[in-house]
């Protein structure tokens, strides 16, 4: 894998190592709610992962096949697909998700695939299946971005090697670090998720090299309480107060993002919708630390939820009307 030059500042480095997290107070997202709601001084992306669940009524035989092994596999809780999930302004007008397909012709931006809203947000497909594990880290969409854009049409591995997958779990697993791995070598959705995220940030320490990881137990590292207590502590450390009137924006513009009706978060604002992710974004990393399996998992739902309802119904909206009126 090649080497990065970008490394962040020292404080970054530091706020990435596991911590032991400490059982959070009661007040801890009120406490988070309270601060800055409009601005996570520490950026964020997100990890998207797709819960196991049915095959698609639509799936080839070789699609079954996969989804059959991904999901048996796999350790709990089983997950059939990963990808990165990028926040940008709508002034840059850039893609959002950064993914690879079986069937594809190469990872590739959201732009470059099908009807994304129907796939990301249809209630009889995957609607309901979605999860969201945060990453915050200095400068984290830029960087993620700048090194998408150096693994777009990477290729899915061959059905001859059963799509890498069988080194993705135990015992060929111990072989996974003789695969190639450089840019641009073939590479199935966790693998390449891996692979970005461990070029692009190898201060957050992924231990293993990226051909080890399925969705699976790619989720479990990045989801760690661990990860979660040093994520929080950094918000902590960074927030400053907000106005009640900035709190109240917050908590409305995530509350129609998960509840709100389509026409509702086309109204939003960038601005509004910002404020309502990075509000998403701090519970889930405050849930993650101390709550229960039921309760994390609530948590990344509904963070992936919000996104995703910003992603396909208010930001193309929003983009349309920014096109209008130049």
């Amino acid at each position: 894998m090649r080497s990065v030059v970008n490394n962040p500042p020292t404080s970054s480095a530091t706020f990435l190592k596991l911590l032991t997290p400490d059982a959070a107070s009661s007040a801890t997202i009120a406490a988070l709610s309270e601060r800055n709601a409009n601005a996570l001084p520490t950026q964020w992306l997100l990890v998207l992962y797709l819960e196991a669940d049915r095959p698609g009524e639509d799936f080839s035989f070789g699609e079954r096949i996969l989804d059959s092994m991904v999901q048996n596999l796999q350790p709990s809780p089983s997950m059939t697909h990963v990808e990165l999930a990028i926040p940008a302004t709508d002034a840059s007008g850039d893609d959002l998700h950064f993914a690879t397909y079986l069937g594809s012709s190469g990872a590739a931006w959201s732009s470059e695939f099908g009807n994304g809203r129907d796939f990301y947000l249809n209630p009889k497909k995957n609607g309901a299946s979605w999860r969201a594990v945060p990453v915050c880290i200095h400068q984290a969409a830029k960087r993620a971005r700048t090194e998408c854009q150096d693994h777009a049409g990477t290729p899915y591995p061959s059905f001859a090697r059963l799509l890498n997958y069988p080194f993705s779990v135990p015992p060929l697993r111990a072989l996974a670090g003789h695969l190639e791995n450089d840019t641009g070598t073939p590479a199935h959705c966790a693998a390449l998720t891996a692979r970005v995220l461990q070029s692009a940030f190898p201060e957050l320490g992924i231990p293993n090299p990226s051909p080890w990881y399925g969705p699976a137990t790619l989720y479990l590292e990045l989801s760690r309480a661990g990860r979660m207590a040093a994520y929080e502590s950094t918000l902590r450390s960074e927030a400053t107060e907000a106005s009640l009137n900035d709190v109240e924006d917050a908590e409305n513009a995530l509350e129609i993002l998960l509840r709100g009706s389509d026409d509702d978060v086309r109204e939003l604002s960038e601005a509004s919708s910002k404020a309502g992710m990075d509000l998403a974004c701090k519970k889930c990393i405050v849930s993650g630390v101390s709550e229960s399996q039921r309760d994390v998992r609530a948590a990344q739902m509904e963070l992936a939820r919000a996104f995703l309802r910003n992603s396909w119904v208010g930001r193309p909206h929003r983009l349309k009307m920014l096109t209008n009126e130049n």
